[in-house]
């Protein structure tokens, strides 16, 4: 491991590790991603014909009017 100002650099042992920070370090990540999932997705940029085939158009409709943004 290189030294940093007479510190090893290297990963965290497992007993100076906060189980709580983790915890919310992943909840932040699937924050992320979850309001990431509809560009991610590319749904916004399908034209209107195209959405209308797919099988959950109905669903989709419904939840856009529904939309508060």
């Amino acid at each position: 491991m290189p030294a940093v100002r007479g510190r090893s650099v290297g990963p965290t042992a497992g007993q100076d590790r906060y189980e709580f920070l983790d915890v919310l370090r992943g909840l932040a990540l699937a924050g992320i991603v979850l309001a990431n999932m509809i560009s991610l997705s590319l749904y916004l940029y399908l034209p209107e014909s195209q959405r209308a085939r797919l099988c959950t158009a109905s669903t989709d409709r419904v939840l856009d009017f529904s939309n508060w943004s």
